[in-house]
């Protein structure tokens, strides 16, 4: 009996110091936290910003000029054979089908929970709805317009609107809020909980013109490395780059930035899902970004 006792305190042991093994490997798989600026197409630019002020913040900025980038869009196409509006995939698995070359996650999404590294939901291939105006494709196949904004795109002009989008829209992906807009802090920014608490961010962002667009991740909810940031001070930062209108997406473990080149799948930022960083949540839907096609 105490043999038994024994090999099954050392297993348990083992298993232990695996994880706290598996776990190290993983955080050194995250960014540097170091500022970097790279161009990935013509008129396409990957930005990374450290910030370390009172706390670790890592920003991540892909810049796209469409009037130089042959840039076209894509948001996930539903898929209702699971009863819902779509199949969770991660932003990853996305990229990987539709062979676009930047992806985002996208819209708030229902059901959801996130209790343990092993007991969560969605896992890929499990159905789930999404919130808000979302439209792949000019298919319109969710339509809650009741206080969602959305960054509505034709072409390649986007528009960020609370709430719904004009007719003939293209693609469209839904957020909770409109945080900056006509160039200025939205005023719920300053009372709304969620916005100026600390959190992970993916954010789409456009310019006066709608001809320049930013994705945006902040990675977040990871002590020593990046902690997140309000919408507040995500926003003043971005008026100085030049944003107009911003649209906060669904941001916490669900934040993740996807650069597919040429079949390899690079995940840019760090993305930290039930707690285990470098992990991505499977979503509901998602933006990508087809460059020269």
């Amino acid at each position: 009996m105490r043999k038994v006792i024994v090999a099954a305190v050392l297993a348990s042991l083992g298993l232990l110091i695996g994880g706290f093994l598996i776990y190290g490997v993983l955080q050194l798989r995250r960014p540097a936290r170091t500022t970097l600026t790279q161009p990935l197409y013509p008129g396409v630019t990957y930005q990374r910003v450290f910030w370390d002020d009172a706390e670790p913040v890592l920003l991540h900025l892909v810049k796209i000029d469409t009037t130089v980038a042959e840039a076209s869009f894509l948001v996930t196409p539903p898929d209702l054979s699971g009863g819902m509006e779509h199949l969770a995939q991660t932003t990853g698995e996305f990229a990987a089908t539709h062979n676009v070359q930047l992806a985002i996650n996208g819209a708030f999404f229902d059901p959801f929970e996130a209790n343990t590294p092993w007991d969560y939901y969605p896992k890929s291939g499990e159905p789930v709805n999404v919130f808000g105006i979302n439209i792949s494709n000019r298919d319109a196949y969710s339509t809650d317009t009741n206080w969602w904004a959305a960054a509505c795109i034709t072409g390649a002009q986007l528009v960020i609107l609370q709430p719904g989008c004009p007719a003939g829209t293209e693609q469209a992906v839904s957020g909770n809020l409109q945080f900056l807009r006509d160039g200025a802090l939205h005023p719920e920014v300053a009372w709304a909980q969620y916005n100026v608490g600390v959190h992970p961010r993916t954010v789409i962002a456009t310019d006066v013109t709608g001809q320049i667009i930013w994705l945006i991740v902040v990675d977040g909810r990871q002590t020593d490395y990046s902690t997140g940031v309000s919408l507040a001070d995500l926003g003043n930062y971005l008026l100085a780059e030049g944003v107009y209108s911003a649209l906060n997406l669904d941001g916490g473990g669900s934040s993740t930035l996807i650069h597919n080149d040429n079949g390899h799948i690079r995940v840019l930022n760090a993305p930290y899902h039930t707690r285990i960083p470098m992990r991505q949540r499977p979503v509901a839907n998602h933006l990508g970004v087809f460059i020269g096609q």
